[in-house]
Formats: structure tokens, sequence, C-alpha cells
């Protein structure tokens, strides 16, 4: 659920797909069949024309460690922003590395009643969204919107989220009250 204040932003969410449930690490793209599930779900993959239709149908463990390694090193150069740190710089890398694999063109698209802006790649397949993931992440740690990005606060969340509500702690309002719950729970359990 998205709160307030909180946009949708594609890197982030690709950080995410590795999450704790019940404290224990979770994957949501593990299998090539979750990954191109999850990359058809995305509208900000493939630019102006709706969801990527020319990826493939499967994916091979090279493209599957590609994207890991993507993943990783987008998490590990966004959880150091969030703490106002640098990150690694084989992370950054690792994230030009991949930013290079599509080139792109900014591409002005109606959407919700306004304009956005969308990079359009003259690639396609995983490459395109490869590329597109990394240039995002690119845009939102140059950008100077790093400092909008936090790490959830809750109890054993391991989420990130983009807002501009400097008084926000938490990804979600699950993780909100929960925390609430185990604060209230640390001071009653004594009694």
């Amino acid at each position: 659920m998205e709160e307030k204040g909180s946009p949708t932003v594609l890197s982030v969410d690709f950080v995410n797909t590795r999450y704790a449930f019940r404290g224990r690490p979770r994957d949501s793209i593990a299998t090539p069949a979750e990954l191109l599930g999850w990359l058809r779900s995305r509208p900000d993959i493939s630019g102006p024309v709706g969801p990527a239709p020319d990826l493939p149908d499967d994916v091979d463990p090279e493209e599957m460690a590609t994207f890991r390694a993507l993943r990783d090193a987008i998490g590990g150069l966004f959880r150091a922003a969030a703490q106002h740190s640098v990150g690694a710089p084989a992370d950054v890398a690792q994230l030009n590395r991949t930013a290079r694999m599509a080139p792109s063109t900014p591409v002005l698209v109606t959407r919700d009643g306004g304009y956005a802006t969308v990079e359009h790649s003259g690639e396609t397949g995983l490459a395109a969204a490869l590329g597109a993931i990394a240039r995002d992440a690119v845009h939102l740690l140059g950008g100077g919107s790093y400092g909008d990005l936090h790490a959830c606060h809750g109890p054993g969340c391991v989420l990130l989220f983009v807002t501009t509500d400097a008084r926000r702690a938490w990804c979600s309002p699950a993780c909100g009250n929960r925390a609430r719950v185990a604060r209230h729970y640390r001071r009653h359990r004594g009694d």
C-alpha cells in the first residue's frame, strides 16, 4: 500500500523485491518466471508504450546473476544514502556499467492528467529492463532526491521508501502499526 507522499520509484521497488517476512529473508524475483512477471508488471520499464512487450520467455542463469548483482549494488548504494553516507565504489561501478547497457532518450508522455518523462530505450528485452532500472537509480542518487530515500524503522523490516515527509519513519501503515504495538508491548511487558 502506497502512503501519501510516497511515490512509486522503479529502482526502489526493484531493491524491495528482497524483503523480510516474520524475520526471514524473502526474494520475490528468485526465479526466472518471477523476474519476468515483475518486469512485465512495470509500465515504467519500457517507456511510453506500456508493459515491456519484447521480454523473452525465459531468463538464463547469467542474466539472473546480472539482475541480482544490480539489485545488490543499488541496495548497497540506497542503504548508504539513507544513512547519509556514500556507498562502496564497487557498487557505483556496477550501477554505471549496467546503466550503459541500454542507451536511452527521454520521452514526454501524458500520465494522470499531466506530463511525465520516461526513458525510452532503443534496446529491447532484458538489456532495456536492466538499463531502465539502473538509470532510475542513477537519477535518484545523482539528482539530489537521495535525501528523500529512507530505510524503514519497522521491526524486522528491510524495505526502503522515498518520501518528502521528514517525520515519516515507516514504509507502510502496517510497519508503523507493528512498531507501535512492539513499543507498547515493551513498555507493559514488565507489569
